[in-house]
């Protein structure tokens, strides 16, 4: 995560960019953090004296008693960063605008963060910039102790701009009102970035570009697998996007024979060093090939049995389970279920 915060000031620095304003949750669990990692964060903004910073905080790093903001020392906090304490109104008439923000206490709370916003603009040639953590109030996306913001808040309080931290993944309600998400994703469903925003004066609609710059990528990858030959693609697969720069979650259905099952389990085997970190998600049904079958089973009765259950998997012969009327129910299940029981049972004696 530090590095992205690098990639951010170096984005910033190469662009010209002067203001960066983050909207929270800069620490995860900051009441119990060590203050540590506060300390490589405040060291990236002072190398960059000549980009202002705006700071608040959120409900994973709020301002309580035993926050990591209190603990750490002033003398570490670098003069170019303008840390939110509680509700203020910052003005920057190099940049033309005026910026609201307010920094959360607790974790949870059921108040709107910039609800003491006066209504009527400041000053008619300032652009108007609100900073806050919290959730929009749209159903089935918010939760009423999610510090809740009315959808039509910007609006209603006259904002070019309204930055709002809390969500991980970007989104955009209208032409004012963005969450970036996380900068640097920290599950498989988030999508997050920083935004460039550029505003010429107050009452334009604000230009908004979307800015990767995270340091890991996150895939999730979904394989169909009925064959030795699909295992050898997925290794191939495997082979040519190895980077310890990904983190990847392989989700594997399908039906192998005990030997490809073995196989399959070798080849993921081989690559967990290649990625960062690697998952996987095993739906494989095991079916016994007719070999595997025959290595364990005893000669006679049961073993014609089998034969015919072998028999049946064949195209031409599965009308014989038409009494299988349930449409959720595969007849190659049904035979491949049947013949997994009667492997397992002799296995286990």
């Amino acid at each position: 995560r530090i590095a992205a915060v690098k990639s951010i000031f170096i984005y910033a620095d190469k662009n010209g960019i002067p203001l960066i304003i983050s909207a929270g949750d800069q620490i995860d669990n900051g009441e119990v953090r060590n203050e540590r990692i506060l300390k490589d964060l405040f060291l990236i903004i002072e190398n960059y004296r000549h980009i202002k910073v705006i700071m608040i905080a959120g409900n994973h790093d709020p301002l309580s008693s035993q926050s990591i903001y209190s603990r750490l020392s002033k003398n570490y906090f670098p003069e170019n960063l303008y840390f939110v304490k509680d509700r203020e109104k910052l003005e920057f008439p190099e940049y033309r605008c005026v910026v609201f923000a307010s920094s959360l206490k607790s974790k949870n709370g059921t108040i709107n963060p910039l609800e003491w916003i006066p209504n009527n603009g400041t000053g008619e040639n300032l652009i108007r910039i609100g900073v806050a953590h919290g959730s929009l109030k749209i159903e089935g996306k918010y939760n009423v102790e999610d510090f809740p913001i009315e959808t039509d808040f910007a609006l209603a309080k006259k904002l070019n701009y309204l930055a709002l931290g809390h969500w991980h993944s970007y989104y955009k309600h209208n032409d004012y009102t963005y969450y970036p998400g996380t900068p640097e994703p920290l599950q498989f469903k988030d999508s997050g970035c920083i935004l460039r925003v550029s505003i010429d004066k107050a009452g334009n609609i604000p230009l908004v570009e979307k800015v990767p710059v995270h340091q890991f990528s996150w895939d999730t990858d979904t394989v169909d697998i009925v064959s030795s030959e699909d295992v050898d693609l997925l290794y191939k697969k495997l082979k040519r996007n190895a980077s310890l720069q990904r983190i990847v979650k392989l989700i594997l259905n399908g039906n192998l024979s005990l030997r490809d099952f073995h196989s399959l389990k070798e080849q993921l085997e081989k690559f967990k060093d290649n990625y960062f970190s690697f998952f996987t998600e095993n739906n494989i049904s095991l079916v016994p090939s007719s070999d595997d079958l025959s290595k364990i089973l005893p000669q006679g009765y049961l073993a014609k049995i089998v034969d015919e259950l072998n028999d049946l998997r064949k195209p031409a012969n599965k009308s014989i389970l038409d009494f299988i009327n349930d449409e959720n129910i595969a007849k190659e299940d049904v035979i491949n279920y049947a013949l997994l029981e009667i492997f397992n049972h002799f296995r286990r004696d």
